[in-house]
């Protein structure tokens, strides 16, 4: 997944929070800050076994710029 650009919602599909407080770890998963619950950055597909799923977009890189989406 290097050099590859990923976009999602910006908050926890379990408890709202904002994920912009939490990181993207090694496996490249995003953590979620309160719970520490962890997404796929290419499907949002819950990975720590809570059953939620986290809204991704699909991003793309034209000549003029980046789009996402939505």
């Amino acid at each position: 997944m290097d050099n590859k650009a990923f976009a999602c919602a910006a908050q926890c599909p379990h408890a709202a929070v904002p994920l912009v407080g939490g990181y993207v770890n090694v496996q490249q998963q995003i953590v979620c800050p309160l719970h520490r619950y962890k997404f796929s950055l290419e499907n949002g597909r819950n990975v720590s076994g809570e059953g939620y799923f986290l809204k991704t977009y699909p991003v793309e890189e034209r000549e003029d710029g980046w789009y996402i989406g939505l």
